[in-house]
């Protein structure tokens, strides 16, 4: 079946049975852009954004709405990377005219600890998303009771079913992985000169850096380094399965290899399913960065089709040896593993005369 189409703002989405998963051009970050439910009730998640410099599309994709129609059931900012965070801050700071947000899932500096109450530059921006959520008076990870949004080490899953039927199974973050990212964050707030939790220094120094609040890699013949990345932001990262239907997706974040690995051991187990989980798509976690995948989490799903957000950048992603990887364990299967990605690039484009692979591409270095 045919699981890529064109949409009307040029973005590939892959279409399957009323739900359709779009990557925006968000630079070397993520944009997600999910929608699910009948043509005459569509229900929409937005995942992260990418940089402050990508904010107009995911702006033109809620403009492109009906003025009455510009609701969004939820967003989920995973976690604090610029290349993640900087377009939702955006959004909130300078919100769309009828636009509305069923509920944010953000981790905080007050979700950090031991994931119940409470790196760079990012716990700074953490802060300024965290005041704005406040500002404007979001409701905020209400589906865990305004508590962390994170997976306990034992017990079942969480599991939340949004409006129009979606089911959200998480994976990641754990209390560990959000605890450490404690020191980092506070680093970083400790040198722009204000404490975690102080909404109102907050603000001052988010409009005195971004103006007013709006009333209203290494390549294929390298050793690849699996499951490597030793990032505390990237460790913290929102990533979870959603089903809608009989079609399943997961959406990695910058997840850690560890995390999503017992993740979908557990789902398996949760799920019944014998030894791998069936997935129609995945959204590759660290924008195919062999340092947040490996043979063995691979082996424990059923996949042929795979997205890449990144515009390779900053750290030339995808990796080469990655994508190679998923090309090569798929070589055997009568169906082609299928590579969707938003940028056409050097790093991109080396699979186009595959035999063993399909790929699709939306936007040319004009959106970069």
């Amino acid at each position: 079946m045919e699981r890529n189409r064109a949409t009307a703002g040029g973005a590939d989405a892959a279409e399957l049975a009323g739900l359709s998963v779009e990557m925006l051009p968000a630079r070397h970050g993520d944009g997600l852009w999910v929608e699910w439910g009948p043509d005459d009730d569509r229900r929409r998640m937005i995942i992260d954004g990418g940089t402050k410099a990508a904010f107009g599309y995911l702006q033109d994709k809620l403009n492109d709405l009906p003025s009455d129609h510009r609701h969004i059931d939820l967003l989920v900012v995973t976690h604090i990377d610029l290349d993640h965070i900087e377009a939702p801050i955006e959004l909130l700071r300078t919100p769309v005219k009828g636009a509305t947000i069923g509920d944010v899932w953000f981790n905080d500096y007050r979700h950090l600890q031991a994931g119940e109450q409470s790196v760079d530059r990012g716990g700074k921006q953490g802060e300024f998303l965290a005041a704005l959520l406040e500002h404007r008076e979001h409701s905020w990870n209400k589906a865990f009771a305004g508590g962390a949004v994170s997976v306990p080490e034992t017990g079942p899953l969480p599991r939340h079913q949004l409006p129009g039927g979606l089911l959200i199974t998480l994976l990641s973050p754990t209390p560990s992985k959000l605890e450490a990212l404690t020191d980092d964050w506070k680093k970083a707030v400790d040198e722009a000169d204000f404490s975690p939790g102080d909404r109102a220094l907050a603000i001052q120094l988010l409009e005195q850096k971004m103006g007013p609040i709006a009333v209203t890699r290494g390549g294929a013949d390298e050793a690849p380094r699996w499951g490597k990345d030793s990032s505390a932001a990237n460790g913290t990262s929102i990533a979870f399965i959603a089903e809608y239907g009989n079609q399943r997706w997961l959406f990695a974040g910058d997840a850690h290899e560890d995390a999503l690995r017992e993740g979908l051991r557990r789902f398996a187990r949760e799920a019944g399913d014998d030894d791998r989980v069936r997935l129609d798509g995945f959204k590759l976690p660290h924008h195919g960065s062999c340092n947040n995948l490996s043979p063995e989490l691979l082996d424990l799903i059923e996949c042929s089709h795979f997205l890449v957000s990144s515009n390779g950048a900053y750290h030339q992603h995808p990796d080469e040896a990655c994508i190679q990887y998923l090309v090569e364990r798929n070589a055997d299967s009568p169906t082609r593993t299928h590579l969707a990605f938003n940028y056409r690039t050097e790093f991109t484009t080396r699979w186009l005369d595959d035999p063993n692979t399909t790929s699709t591409f939306d936007f040319d270095e004009k959106h970069q």
